[in-house]
């Protein structure tokens, strides 16, 4: 998902789950983030078994117009797997072009 312009997004948590039945096989989990520039960065990476909590006690904030992925992946054969992430979404200061403020409506 990409931020949108005037809004940053403070994440708070996220949880993989991974459901492997034949075998214990470890998913990894990666936290994708390209920035307004284009620059591509790693900011997370784990491995787990079953499920995945990060909980954060200072959220993680992301400005406008940021891409953030959250991936999995197995590292043998394939199984079911999802990721989710919680936080807020809000305006930044000083925003008058959001809601069509600079026409007066």
């Amino acid at each position: 998902s990409t931020i949108p312009r005037g809004y940053q997004f403070a994440l708070y948590r996220i949880d993989a789950f991974s459901a492997d039945g034949t075998a214990a096989k470890p998913a990894v989990f990666r936290n994708y983030v390209a920035n307004p520039a284009g620059r591509i960065l790693n900011v997370a990476r784990t491995t787990f078994f079953n499920n995945m909590n990060i909980q954060r006690r200072i959220p993680f904030v992301y400005s406008e117009k940021t891409d953030i992925q959250f991936q999995l992946s197995s590292i043998t054969g394939s199984h079911e797997m999802g990721v989710f992430g919680e936080g807020v979404l809000h305006e930044m200061d000083q925003q008058d072009h959001l809601n069509n403020l600079e026409q007066g409506f």
